[in-house]
């Protein structure tokens, strides 16, 4: 494929699929596969010599259009899409794991810590997410307090963490997980 066109009308040019996943957590290993596999059969069928024919909207938009992805700040790694495609048409084995999944390890941030960079990064991002509806503003001071405390309580319900530690008290595994998803670096 040519140049990319630059259009509005980008549908009418090129043949895609759209795969039905909120956007805001990663896909299942198995709805990546099976993305990987229905492009794997598109590029056999036209013989495209690779899989650089492959596009997501992040990629071709002209009107803001940042999947696939988990939220606006973070979208798959599409040349690592295409990466796994035409070995698929090869004959090799479909990745098992989504490389989304895995974020790396933030730091556990607890209540009562003070000028604490690490709080202040996550206060900010707490304030600048699209939550809905949207959570209170918090003062950026690297304080965790009863106000951040209360605000991460609000946010860990919004992204589905449970248990007794989703609370807003700590911000562990599941919890940096959960915002990791969401675009949250730390």
């Amino acid at each position: 494929m040519g140049p990319l066109p630059v259009t509005g009308s980008f549908n009418k040019y090129v043949w895609g699929h759209e795969i039905v996943y909120p956007g805001t957590v990663p896909m299942s290993d198995l709805q990546m596969r099976t993305a990987l596999i229905l492009g794997a059969v598109v590029a056999a069928i036209i013989k495209a010599p690779n899989a650089e024919i492959a596009r997501g909207h992040a990629e071709t938009s002209i009107t803001g259009k940042w999947d696939p992805g988990n939220a606006p700040s973070h979208t798959i790694d599409l040349a690592w899409m295409r990466s796994m495609v035409w070995p698929i048409v090869q004959g090799q084995p479909s990745p098992v794991n989504n490389p989304i999944a895995s974020p790396p390890v933030l730091p556990t941030l607890s209540y009562g810590m003070r000028n604490n960079s690490s709080v202040a990064h996550l206060q900010a991002f707490l304030n600048a997410y699209p939550w809905k509806p949207a959570l209170p503003i918090l003062p950026v001071t690297g304080n965790y307090l009863d106000q951040t405390k209360s605000v991460m309580a609000a946010a860990q319900v919004r992204m589905g963490v449970t248990g007794s530690d989703a609370n807003g008290s700590i911000v562990g595994p599941r919890t940096n997980a959960a915002l990791y998803q969401r675009g949250y670096r730390g």
